[in-house]
């Protein structure tokens, strides 16, 4: 009888030993998890941040998987959103980056597109309208709804859509809608300088590749708008 208690005994052991085991080796795999997790969303975090990036190179690494389990699901739902979100940023820095943002107000361009303007009246508004737009797709990704709706699809508990959230940080849509809202102001007052371009067409000429106006009237308007757009 004594015997059977030694057995019973060691058996209950070595079940202790082994479910203590699981337990610490599960502790040990979710904490490792996790630091995966966060390590490879700071690094995307950082590559975004530096807009050093092609469509290309940032889909491969959103579109790649470091985690598993229910953290992989956390990083399934960040890296879906944020591909999303990269293909507005791309456009963005596509349309920053044209040239003929900063060639408009040139003597190069009032000679080839002046005094009519038409490409470059074409340009400003559908890019204008463009922002405009722009402005809402970032209110619409940038709301908890749209962010949450991602992890929301991935059917996991609340401890790991809070750490979604944690990931994920806070929205940038402040930040974002002052950029736009700036850029968009600047090619609203480079539309006026055209306007005023186009209204007085008879009264310039490109001389010794400089903007000659018939009036003194003509050349303060002309001025004070060109003052705005540098305020």
């Amino acid at each position: 009888m004594k015997k059977k208690w030694i057995i019973l005994l060691v058996i209950g052991v070595i079940l202790l030993l082994g479910i203590l085991g699981f337990l610490a080796y599960n502790t040990v795999s979710k904490l490792q998890q996790k630091s995966k997790l966060t390590m490879e969303m700071n690094e995307i975090a950082t590559i975004i941040a530096s807009n050093e990036y092609t469509e290309e190179s940032i889909n491969k690494r959103l579109d790649s998987r470091v985690t598993k389990g229910d953290y992989g699901k956390v990083e399934n739902a960040a890296k879906s959103y944020l591909k999303d979100v990269i293909q507005l940023n791309l456009e963005l820095i596509d349309l920053i980056k044209d040239d003929r943002i900063g060639n408009m107000l040139t003597v190069e361009n009032y000679e080839e597109d002046g005094p009519e303007f038409t490409n470059t009246k074409t340009y400003l508004d559908t890019t204008i309208q463009r922002l405009e737009e722009m402005k809402k797709d970032y209110a619409e990704y940038m709301s908890e709804e749209k962010i949450m709706s991602y992890i929301e699809k991935e059917n996991v508990d609340e401890d790991y859509q809070e750490l979604y959230k944690t990931v994920m940080g806070e929205s940038q849509y402040e930040e974002i809608t002052a950029s736009l809202n700036e850029l968009i102001d600047v090619l609203n007052k480079s539309n006026d300088i055209i306007d005023f371009l186009k209204e007085n067409a008879g009264s310039w000429i490109i001389q010794d590749d400089m903007i000659v106006f018939s009036t003194n009237e003509l050349i303060d308007e002309y001025n004070n708008l060109v003052n705005e757009l540098a305020a």
